[in-house]
């Protein structure tokens, strides 16, 4: 159920109104492994081969900080119009989303 959750939910809007069917703690526990899911897919879009930058990811609670190396957004604007996108569905369910 929790693996079928996370498929369920890892694009377009977010709907958390389903996990509550899980068995707790799972329930609580599905909505960050989401979150996190949701950023790395996200993030390794290009699925190139070439080496991958180093990102921090810092989570307190339901605020979440993506840093990433100086220039490396401004050379992927898809992927930080992505992430600008994803933090607008984050907020509706009540996650926040800070990318540096």
């Amino acid at each position: 159920k929790v693996l079928a959750a996370l498929i369920r939910s890892h694009r377009r809007r977010l709907d958390f109104e389903s996990l509550e069917d899980l068995p707790a703690p799972w329930h609580v526990h599905a909505e960050y492994l989401i979150v996190i899911l949701r950023l790395s897919v996200l993030v390794h879009r290009g699925r190139s081969p070439s080496t991958f930058p180093k990102i921090g990811l810092q989570a307190r609670g339901r605020a979440l900080s993506l840093e990433f190396p100086r220039g490396w957004l401004d050379s992927h604007p898809l992927t930080q119009a992505d992430l600008e996108q994803e933090s607008e569905y984050l907020r509706e369910v009540g996650f926040r989303l800070r990318i540096d």
